[in-house]
Parts: C-alpha cells; sequence; structure tokens
C-alpha cells in the first residue's frame, strides 16, 4: 500500500513537471507549488480510487492519480496576461444601446 502511494505521488509529480517542461515558464505560478501541487493531487486521485475500487485495483488508482493531477495542475495554469476578452462583459457600467 506504501508502494502505491509512492507510485501515485510520483505519477503525480511527473505529470507536474511534464506540464511545466511542455507550457512556457510564465503559464505556471512557481515551479515547486506546480510539483508539490501535482504530488498531493496524485494521492487524493489514488486515495479517492481506492476508496471506490477497493484495494484490488492498482491500476486503475494510478490512472485515477495521473486524471486528478492533470486537472489540478491545469488549475494553476495561467492563461496569457494580454489577452482581453472578445468582447465586454456586460454589467451595469456597460454601454446599452
Amino acid at each position: 500500500m506504501i508502494v502505491l502511494m509512492l507510485l501515485s505521488m510520483m505519477t503525480g509529480l511527473a505529470v507536474a513537471a511534464v506540464a511545466t517542461g511542455r507550457l512556457p515558464r510564465r503559464d505556471f505560478p512557481h515551479r515547486a507549488l506546480t510539483l508539490a501541487t501535482g504530488a498531493a493531487a496524485g494521492l487524493v486521485g489514488w486515495g479517492l480510487s481506492h476508496a471506490v475500487l477497493g484495494p484490488g485495483a492498482p491500476l486503475p488508482g494510478l490512472a485515477a492519480a495521473a486524471v486528478v493531477a492533470a486537472v489540478l495542475v491545469s488549475l494553476l495554469a495561467r492563461p496569457e496576461a494580454g489577452a482581453a476578452p472578445a468582447r465586454p462583459l456586460p454589467g451595469p457600467s456597460a454601454p446599452t444601446s
């Protein structure tokens, strides 16, 4: 069980390392935060699948660790800083036609 926990954390670290390697450095807040999020997300994903599927399913647990890590690491990615919305958002100060 401890080996699977370590494998799930390494899976999350690998997902985070690939994400930070493929995307420009400016897209993520900090590399250490991204890697820590990947490891923690891998552990959470494995824990959830272990609770749902039981202890007899190690491969789906590692797959769930990778999916949860990818989702949570993608939440850290920031869009391009200079990108403006395509159209103004409606609100009380928006002009009406």
